[in-house]
């Protein structure tokens, strides 16, 4: 726990290194403090068509799924680090960039 998934456009994932991305999310992670290192799962999916408002357009979305009974402030916290980690890769390029924080049932995960 947790699971970190970047969700990048073809053409974004194309012209950045994202070995490095999920790198630097996975350090974001455990410099939190919140969890053991060897627990953080990061991953990524490339889309081959994303549409913004009805029209074509590059984005990119973290979503982060955590055991629930964190606190309101630590999920802002992590969420502001994971937006102004992916953000800093993106620096001039016109992309939509979104960060989701999800509890996941701590009565019912299983691994």
């Amino acid at each position: 726990m947790p699971h970190c998934i970047l969700e990048i456009s073809e053409s974004i994932s194309e012209k950045i290194d994202c070995q490095a991305i999920l790198e630097d999310l996975h350090s974001v992670l455990a410099a939190s403090g919140e969890f053991s290192e060897d627990a953080i799962k990061v991953r990524r999916y490339v889309s081959d068509l994303s549409l913004v408002g009805g029209i074509e357009k590059e984005s990119v979305h973290v979503t982060l799924k955590l055991l629930s009974g964190r606190d309101i402030t630590t999920k802002q916290q992590l969420s502001e680090s994971l937006f102004n980690t992916v953000s800093s890769w993106l620096e001039g390029d016109d992309v939509v960039l979104t960060v989701d924080i999800l509890d996941m049932d701590k009565d019912v995960y299983r691994k």
